[in-house]
């Protein structure tokens, strides 16, 4: 959950709702990475991603729910928003 009160996480939460698509990580159940973008709407506490329910994407967050987030524009490398699944965390 993002703390508002933190300048970091308040940026993240303006920047969450100009944005339409995250890169998603997460790890298949023979352990390997797998990663694709998808779209997304912040509601302003959680993350609605879009996907058909049989899709690798899912299959792998049924079997392991720890996943990471990433904001598909990163504008060069200087503002780069990075968010843990899982246990609630960002970093």
């Amino acid at each position: 959950m993002l703390d508002l009160t933190n300048p970091k996480h308040a940026h993240i939460d303006k920047r969450l709702p100009e944005k339409r698509i995250l890169w998603l990580g997460s790890v298949r159940p023979d352990g390997r990475p797998h990663l694709v973008y998808v779209f997304f709407l912040w509601d302003g506490k959680h993350i609605l991603i879009w996907s058909q329910p049989t899709s690798q994407k899912i299959r792998n967050v049924q079997q392991n729910p720890h996943v990471t987030l990433g904001l598909d524009e990163t504008w060069g490398g200087e503002d780069m928003v990075i968010l843990d699944g899982g246990p609630p965390c960002v970093t």
